[in-house]
């Protein structure tokens, strides 16, 4: 028997618990779940977990008959990196590959489904690609070799302006999010992009930089020699940010300025919904909390009226609520969370007496922090607002700075545990930590680019 006829004889001899519903379509399943791995799971679970085995096969540079092309080379290296990325895949060796594939093409029978099933293979990446009229076209396939079917997915035909890296590794990007959809319900975010604030040496100059979750393709968003901090995506994509470059902390979306009030322009969380902005303004002496329109700048709502220091804004995903800084408790800075319909605000239960860089979950009731643990050292934590479970995510090294991915899945948090000052990404429970930036240099203040609500 195979390793995957193993795997389910064993599952079938678990006895399943009372709630568990098979299904063998996310139709069979209750609004706000996806048929994942044949069980009906909830969307809101952000747990990366690993589904099956995969295999990627090379690609068809169909101009120069070849499996080995530059290009055809750096698609195939872009897909198995990211399936193996996302934590829901184990991709096969080569190695272990069935002699014959070089023979198979993208049709829906010319795939030996029982070849591949044989290696452990549960499902199959294939794909080819071709230059016609100045453009590179990019067909990706994925079959299932239990099923004997071929899956169709979003983008999986493609038509790119050029061949060069970043375009085809977006290509890559775009269509493996979707092969996560598809066996999780939820789109992956290796189509996103990262926003940070970066020194190249001490007492030098800030400034805002992009990359891709992995640490690739790292550009500037600055370059103006002053300081720039605190990244945020608005809604369509542009890096907002604050920059002294004028003497005063304004917050600019790109090159534009958008708030240019006396004093500070910080802290900027923009809503998905692409109308409204939490910032940090103390035009009138003292740091509070308003909501300004996103397009116009004019202001909406002042959310804090509080002799006490308010700062660094968060959004729930309704968009209802918003977690902020305070030290109105203590003197210390504190989390706290505001109510925008009633104007309620409560102080949240949380570890540390120094806390601060809160960020919601875009998915649900959790909102991770940093918070001071022994001298200028800091940890994430965790706040499960429906049970108020305080948990501890990390350990190793000074810890600081974390932020959701769009997902849920994953958090983005600057770390100096490999000695320097870096970005690295985790699990949102905490596992599988991995730096991602690769420059000299400190990392400061990483932003997840999140996509609009639809």
């Amino acid at each position: 028997m195979s390793s995957i006829g193993i795997a389910i004889t064993a599952l079938l001899l678990i006895q399943p618990p009372a709630d568990f519903t098979f299904c063998a379509s996310t139709e069979e399943c209750t609004v706000g779940e996806a048929c994942i791995g044949g069980a009906c799971e909830s969307l809101s679970d952000p747990t990366v977990f690993r589904l099956f085995p995969m295999a990627v096969d090379r690609i068809f540079d169909v101009d120069k008959q070849s499996r080995s092309s530059q290009v055809s080379n750096r698609l195939f290296t872009h897909l198995h990196q990211q399936l193996s990325w996302s934590g829901f895949f184990t991709v096969l060796n080569e190695s272990t590959y069935p002699p014959q594939r070089t023979l198979e093409h993208l049709g829906k029978t010319t795939v030996d489904y029982q070849a591949w099933h044989d290696i452990g293979a549960y499902a199959v990446v294939k794909g080819a690609l071709r230059r016609q009229n100045g453009e590179l076209r990019i067909t990706l396939r994925l079959y299932l070799t239990e099923a004997g079917r071929w899956v169709e997915l979003p983008f999986e035909e493609q038509r790119l302006p050029s061949a060069d890296p970043l375009t085809v590794k977006r290509a890559a990007s775009r269509w493996v999010d979707g092969v996560i959809r598809h066996f999780t319900g939820k789109a992956g975010v290796l189509s996103m992009q990262l926003a940070f604030a970066h020194r190249l040496k001490r007492g030098g100059s800030k400034e805002i930089r992009v990359m891709d979750i992995d640490g690739e393709f790292e550009r500037h968003v600055t370059q103006n020699g002053s300081i720039n901090v605190l990244p945020a995506w608005t809604s369509r994509g542009v890096v907002a940010y604050t920059s002294f470059k004028k003497n005063n902390p304004d917050l600019y979306i790109g090159n534009r300025p958008f708030s240019t009030r006396p004093r500070m322009n910080t802290g900027a969380a923009f809503y998905r919904d692409g109308k409204k902005v939490a910032l940090t303004l103390s035009r009138d002496g003292n740091p509070e909390i308003y909501v300004l329109d996103s397009v116009s700048g004019k202001e909406r709502l002042r959310v804090t009226h509080h002799p006490a220091i308010d700062t660094s804004p968060t959004w729930s995903p309704e968009g209802n609520e918003l977690a902020f800084v305070t030290d109105r408790y203590t003197g210390r800075p504190q989390i706290a969370r505001f109510n925008l319909k009633s104007a309620q605000v409560d102080r949240l239960p949380q570890v540390g007496g120094y806390n601060t860089g809160p960020d919601w979950s875009p998915i649900g009731p959790r909102i991770v922090y940093s918070a001071m643990t022994g001298g200028e050292r800091y940890q994430i934590f965790e706040i499960q607002l429906d049970t108020n479970v305080v948990r501890r995510l990390t350990e190793t090294g000074s810890n600081e700075e974390p932020c959701f991915s769009a997902d849920g899945r994953y958090i983005a948090f600057s770390s100096d545990r490999s000695g320097s000052r870096a970005i690295w990404i985790m699990t949102s429970d905490g596992r599988e930590a991995r730096q991602v930036s690769r420059g000299p240099g400190e990392y400061f203040t990483p932003a997840w680019e999140r996509p609009p609500v639809r």
